[in-house]
């Protein structure tokens, strides 16, 4: 995931916020990050634990239709 400064025009780069909140799982904020020093709202990463990423897994593997 890319995106474009609009003030100087190079390249914007993911950066989280210096706190996470408290749910379950953990979700943990982040902004987009310009060395000029624009800055631009993001939105929030989860974290996920190895059950859960196993079960994702497991139902993309099971879809309709795929062997």
């Amino acid at each position: 995931m890319l995106k474009v400064c609009p003030k100087c025009g190079k390249k914007m780069i993911k950066r989280y916020e210096d706190y996470i909140l408290p749910t379950n799982p953990p979700q943990y904020p982040w902004y987009w990050w310009c060395g000029c020093g624009h800055t631009e709202r993001g939105e929030i990463d989860e974290v996920r634990n190895i059950e859960q990423i196993y079960r994702l897994l497991w139902r993309e593997v099971n879809k309709e239709g795929r062997l």
